[in-house]
């Protein structure tokens, strides 16, 4: 629990890379310069591929991280890290304007939080763990995604994870790999206890942990965290990138941080032939000027996220050609899917006040309380700095809901989760904290219900503001693009109000006070401005370079089922962009599985 830190091997630029010249012809590259395999992105699924494809003692692995290496004992304490808005946050926020669909808003721009730092967001999240239902994956195998079934992806989910205490009693959990997992025995604050037994009298069941594959397609569940046995945050890169295999593998897996990738240089030399990656330029982020080449001898593989993957793509020539020759950039290969579909779970907060001492807002708000939980912390491993932010979350699916927000089913094979027809398209988490991070009256605290969409209809994409790769990317959320999420919207906040209300009945004499509340009367116009004053992402970025064929009909696809690019050779992507379409989950556990799946894919391709 002490706060030692240790040195980590990681690297500058200039000591993977060569430096490239003023004419800026390809400079001839060293042996100790050239990689079998060039990862980009050592977020969190980048840290889980660079672990696996450096596995073979005859290979050179060089991972590209644009942020630095963290590995403080702050960075390990859950409560204390799941804050991205902190100064000393590991996290670049992109702005992203209003969407053209939502009302007048509160805020002109909305924030777009993204990991910078070895480890990426699996640094600052909530630490969820959660897995999908089973028939949404097999929803991708229906699509057309051979390969991505929920039997084929489960041995990778149970490769990656390293379950403890009571979770690793459950056959559907892995105790063999890298990343540990645990739950939590009780409920660590009152209120979801009293959330769970009104969500039991409203027709959604209790289940103690929500990766079961046998779950009911609607329910409140125990979610389960990131975190080892000793309480840790156990971020993917002190996971799968500890300091002790990172030593061990420095000679044939190079870590160079501060690193910010500007192209994917390609061979386009074969007439008739398709354009091959063969190398990365990328830059010194705190020595900026002068550009460095790593060539590769395998394979390129991106894995910079939602956000990051689509920018390299297009500032390398792989994009929409209009939008790319309005740049000035040369088309390498014309992708029209290459930063479409932007999906998210975008959300709404609910909130009420509650005394002071049942809030989270009493660290927020009290240093001297939060001096003395970081102390506990430290000494005992125990008290608030240990908390989960969401130990509890309901999924429902709007279609079921009756005009009093009860799940009523007329068969139970509404319930079966191994359908794809059945994914919820609804999640209340219930977060005991001012979620908004608002300062409210003198010794009242917050009780928030976050609700979001979990099968939004709704695209944005994410595009190039110019051809400078210093540059922030132009992200167009698109929330409410597509009116049919405004209903299911409507019925969520109707769900989270009855459970709400729940709560407050259980007991009389509690002071629990609205002060968020969308009304049950509410006009359509009061109803969306609601929504407007506090949607907000959920940081589950997605779907920007679709796994589907180029000319799908739900929307242009970027990847194979290999993850290879289209038209391109010895490039593939392994993140949450490949998604065919956002799954109704926390995202960190699919982002690891793809990782883990891909690697496979792209060594058994080099035996």
């Amino acid at each position: 629990m002490w706060p030692f830190s240790e040195r980590y091997p990681e690297l500058s630029a200039q000591e993977v890379g060569t430096a490239v010249g003023s004419d800026g012809k390809l400079p001839q590259t060293k042996e100790d310069r050239d990689y079998d395999y060039i990862v980009i992105g050592g977020g969190t699924a980048g840290c889980a591929l660079a672990n696996r494809l450096s596995e073979p003692t005859d290979t050179r692995v060089l991972l590209l991280e644009r942020g630095p290496h963290r590995g403080s004992f702050l960075d390990r304490v859950p409560l204390v890290s799941a804050n991205y808005i902190q100064p000393s946050a590991p996290t670049v926020i992109y702005p992203s304007p209003t969407p053209a669909a939502v009302p007048s808003s509160k805020a002109a721009m909305y924030d777009v939080p993204t990991g910078k730092a070895l480890g990426g967001t699996s640094k600052i999240n909530c630490l969820l763990y959660t897995r999908g239902a089973v028939g949404e994956w097999n929803g991708w195998a229906e699509r057309g995604c051979e390969g991505w079934a929920y039997e084929d992806v489960e041995p990778y989910f149970l490769k990656s994870e390293k379950a403890t205490g009571e979770l690793a009693e459950r056959n559907w959990h892995g105790t063999k790999g890298f990343w540990s997992t645990r739950s939590f025995p009780e409920f660590m604050h009152p209120h979801w206890q009293k959330v769970r037994d009104v969500c039991e009298r409203i027709g959604l069941p209790f289940v103690k942990d929500a990766n079961s594959p046998d779950h009911p397609a609607y329910m409140c569940a125990a979610l389960d965290t990131t975190r080892t046995s000793a309480g840790e945050r156990n971020s993917t890169d002190q996971a799968f990138l500890p300091l002790a295999l990172a030593k061990e593998r420095r000679d044939r897996l190079l870590i160079a941080t501060n690193t910010v990738v500007t192209k994917i240089v390609f061979d386009q030399s074969r007439e008739g032939g398709k354009p091959r990656a063969i190398g990365v330029l990328f830059e010194d982020d705190k020595n900026p000027g002068v550009t460095y080449f790593a060539r590769s001898k395998k394979e390129v593989v991106l894995s910079a996220g939602a956000i990051g993957s689509p920018k390299i793509l297009q500032l390398s020539g792989v994009g929409p050609r209009a939008h790319l020759q309005d740049l000035g950039i040369p088309v390498v290969k014309d992708l029209p899917g290459v930063g479409a579909n932007l999906e998210d779970h975008m959300g709404v907060t609910t909130l009420y006040q509650v005394p002071m001492k049942d809030s989270l807002d009493e660290l927020l708000f009290n240093p001297i309380s939060a001096v003395f939980s970081l102390l506990e912390y430290m000494v005992f491993g125990t008290g608030l700095c240990l908390f989960p932010l969401v130990q509890l979350s309901i999924f429902a699916r709007s279609s079921l809901l009756d005009a009093q927000s009860r799940t009523v089913i007329s068969s139970p094979s509404q319930g079966d989760c191994t359908k794809s027809a059945n994914i919820p398209d609804i999640e209340i988490e219930v977060i005991p904290m001012t979620s908004t991070f608002e300062r409210l009256p003198k010794g009242w605290g917050g009780l928030s219900f976050f609700t979001c969409l979990l099968q939004p209809k709704s695209r944005g994409s994410v595009r190039l503001a110019s051809a400078d790769p210093h540059d922030a990317p132009a992200i167009d959320l698109g929330y409410f693009s597509n009116p049919a999420d405004w209903p299911v919207m409507r019925k969520a906040l109707d769900l989270t109000r009855t459970v709400a209300e729940g709560v407050q009945a259980a007991d009389s004499k509690y002071k629990m006070e609205p002060l968020r509340v969308l009304p049950a009367n509410a006009t359509d116009e009061q109803f969306k401005q609601f929504v407007s004053d506090t949607l907000r992402t959920s940081y589950h970025y997605a779907s920007t370079c679709r796994m589907a064929t180029e000319d799908d009909a739900d929307g242009p696809g970027v990847v194979d089922n290999r993850l290879r690019v289209h038209g391109i050779k010895g490039l593939r992507i392994a993140d949450t962009s490949i998604m065919p379409k956002v799954l109704a989950t926390h995202t960190q556990a699919p982002a690891v599985c793809i990782a883990e799946k891909c690697a496979d894919m792209v060594l058994q391709d080099h035996v």
